[in-house]
């Protein structure tokens, strides 16, 4: 129950909607909202780990064996990723980093989602939360043709649907994180433009834009498990060490430059 519990905890963090005098659309509000979300994820290993070690099968123990090393390294490079964000909104908070997405550039014309700001962490912070959920094409330690059904082969009826509903509960997870930190999260362009505009519409607004964002990055990891043919699990490592790695450097160290030349 170790990676449901990491995948609902997730939740809590993430607001989906602006707040309405004293009530807000988040379970909490912490100002090490960044480091929260390393903590919780970390927590995921565990239950891959203990799943695989304690069924007494080889290929479970091969399965929480590689799980555990493609997580651990996967968090690597979500963390640098993450590193860009916070350089850009000088915030750990994730409200504070939704609502810096609502600064502009050239005007009005531009919204600073983190998309525009930090490309390359977006695609560095995408491709190691799948990876990170296991999800195609990074599912070696679930591959069927190799060892039947990884860390989880031992376990059937309410056990196994623990891990299946982790593994779907995490994908809506991963679509609510690169919504709220790289998509504006609940906030809509240039809708302040309507002064008029009474804040219940702007709440439902605000829910729907998050929703539907939300619907579309759960539905591209789904199309990602069917079109894309999957890394074995040596090309997996390879792809984070040798490739995610110095591109996460190099991704710090302009964001940091940029942000020192033009500040």
């Amino acid at each position: 129950f170790f990676g449901l519990i990491a995948a609902v905890a997730t939740f809590a963090i993430i607001p989906i909607a602006g707040p309405i005098g004293d009530f807000t659309f988040q379970v909490t509000d912490i100002e090490p909202g960044l480091l929260f979300i390393f903590a919780i994820t970390s927590l995921s290993v565990y239950g891959a780990v203990l799943a695989g070690t304690s069924s007494n099968s080889k290929f479970a123990l091969l399965g929480g064996t590689r799980a555990s090393a493609q997580m651990i390294s996967y968090e690597v490079f979500m963390g640098l990723a993450l590193m860009g964000i916070f350089m850009v909104y000088g915030t750990t908070r994730v409200s504070g980093i939704v609502d810096g997405q609502n600064e502009y550039w050239f005007g009005s014309l531009i919204p600073m989602w983190g998309v525009f700001t930090q490309p390359l962490g977006f695609v560095l912070f995408f491709t190691a939360l799948v990876a990170e959920t296991k999800r195609a094409p990074f599912d070696a330690p679930e591959g069927e043709s190799e060892i039947v059904a990884g860390y989880f082969l031992e376990y059937s009826g309410m056990r196994w649907s623990a891990f299946m509903l982790a593994e779907y509960v995490a994908l809506v997870g991963v679509a609510s994180l690169i919504t709220t930190l790289f998509f504006g999260g609940y906030h809509i362009p240039w809708l302040h433009l309507w002064e008029s505009a009474p804040q219940w519409l702007v709440t439902i607004l605000q829910i729907i834009k998050f929703s539907v964002f939300t619907l579309f990055f759960c539905w591209f990891q789904i199309q990602l498990r069917w079109t894309v043919p999957k890394f074995r699990f040596d090309q997996t490592m390879a792809l984070g060490w040798k490739k995610l790695l110095p591109l996460s450097l190099i991704n710090l160290f302009v964001t940091a430059f940029v942000i020192l030349a033009f500040a």
